[in-house]
């Protein structure tokens, strides 16, 4: 049986998003079900890495590093299907908690933050 997408999209999914902070806007591209093949509208909930508060800063600080760095690209893109979606800047799209201290300081290093003492330096504010 073909499968019909619904778009979502239009004024009330937007509020859904400012009530939401977590939900985001995404595209599901043509072609990746059979019976649809045009791109249709959806909102999405990204991934996230969570750790404890208590973990060392530099560990986390260092873990952050790896995971974007360039020579880890073919392992990302490797993984799956949508991987060249996954970036430094897609990463901090729909954050709602705290970033961890060493992952926050690895962010403000390559510029995707605002430095310390800024008037928003995490993205959950």
């Amino acid at each position: 049986q073909p499968v019909r997408l619904v778009p979502l999209q239009g004024p009330e999914i937007d509020q859904m998003m400012r009530d939401n902070r977590f939900l985001t806007a995404d595209i599901i591209p043509a072609g990746i079900y059979i019976s649809e093949q045009n791109a249709i509208p959806t909102i999405s909930v990204s991934a996230q890495w969570v750790v404890n508060v208590g973990l060392d800063e530099e560990r986390v600080y260092q873990v952050t590093r790896a995971l974007w760095d360039e020579r880890n690209r073919a392992a990302w893109d490797g993984a799956h299907a949508r991987a060249a979606e996954i970036t430094p800047q897609s990463a901090l799209a729909g954050i709602t908690i705290p970033l961890h201290a060493g992952a926050l300081r690895y962010y403000r290093e390559v510029g995707l933050l605002p430095l310390a003492g800024s008037q928003k330096s995490d993205p959950a504010d």
